[in-house]
């Protein structure tokens, strides 16, 4: 009964949220889903009995083309996720096929604070990662802490440190 209950619960929470879910088992308390066109997925976790929570709802992988230090072109393809800290946000990438350590960020000012931001989660984040992206092809590393900041919707987000 307990299963049911989860599944019912994930249900009615994807149909608030306009998510699709894809339920391997009947009894998982580990549920995947994906909106659209997979920009936005994740899994739904079992807290406590019954409550059922998104858990790093949005990640994606971008390939940024853009001029390196040399001014030719220079293609990375980067793996990003969003990161969540009770009422802030902020951003986890890494670059795909290194060994190079992913790098997070923490947004500044907090990105609740533009009413755009909650409608257009999933291109904000890429909107992020694209201009991360491009200025790793510039450097060749990631921006250090306080030292850069992408412009989203018209707004200066600063790359601070959790």
């Amino acid at each position: 009964m307990k299963g049911i209950r989860r599944i019912t619960l994930a249900i009615v929470f994807a149909l608030v949220m306009n998510f699709v879910l894809h339920i391997s088992t009947a009894s998982a308390q580990v549920l995947d889903f994906k909106v659209g066109n997979g920009d936005v997925s994740g899994a739904l976790l079992q807290q406590g009995d019954s409550a059922m929570i998104p858990k790093s709802a949005i990640e994606g992988n971008i390939t940024v083309t853009s001029p390196g230090s040399s001014g030719q072109a220079v293609t990375n393809s980067f793996y990003y996720q969003e990161e969540s800290w009770s009422k802030n946000r902020g951003i986890t990438i890494k670059l795909n096929n290194s060994t190079r350590p992913s790098q997070t960020y923490k947004f500044d000012p907090n990105p609740h604070n533009d009413p755009w931001y909650n409608k257009n989660q999933p291109k904000f984040y890429r909107d992020a990662a694209q201009q991360i992206g491009e200025y790793f092809n510039r450097r060749g590393s990631f921006p250090r802490y306080g030292q850069a900041s992408v412009t989203i919707n018209g707004i200066n987000y600063k790359l601070n440190q959790r």
